[in-house]
């Protein structure tokens, strides 16, 4: 059976010579629009319009090709996944939205209302914006979680 670290990158080969030829394909065409519509290129300074002309491509091949290569070179490193690592080990899942989850966010609130939200992320290992999501929902008045007239009119 393959190792996860395998598993998960499987697609990298595939990924990574997709931006290469998107990459050089850039550089190609950034080469040839400057050549030929823009006049040419020099390293001279008697012809500073055409000094410039360098710009371009230099941050074509910097800013997109090697910089595109490095970040996904870089995310398959650090987290053994093509994603993004920046919910990488934070010890929650990224998504919890279960009715389950719902009861005991209002559970609680109605147990001990002046319990803070910071306490809830704590106790039930979600994030804050899950909690503050289910009372929204439920009608409660944000910072003071007490249910709004109309709401409680229901």
């Amino acid at each position: 059976m393959e190792s996860s670290s395998e598993t998960n990158l499987k697609g990298f080969s595939i990924a990574f010579g997709t931006t290469e030829f998107l990459g050089a394909l850039a550089v190609v065409m950034m080469t040839v629009w400057v050549g030929h519509y823009r006049g040419g290129y020099s390293w001279s300074s008697l012809e500073p319009d055409l000094e410039f002309n360098w710009h371009p491509v230099l941050m074509t091949v910097s800013l997109i090709f090697l910089y595109g290569n490095c970040k996904l070179e870089l995310r398959c490193r650090v987290t053994g996944q093509m994603g993004s690592a920046q919910h990488m080990g934070t010890g929650r899942p990224r998504n919890v939205w279960t009715p389950d989850l719902e009861v005991g966010v209002l559970t609680a609130i109605q147990q001990a209302s002046a319990r803070s939200t910071c306490d809830i992320v704590r106790a039930m290992n979600i994030s804050k914006s899950a909690v503050h999501q289910v009372l929204h929902d439920e009608g409660y008045h944000p910072y003071h979680y007490t249910l709004h007239a109309a709401s409680a009119a229901r």
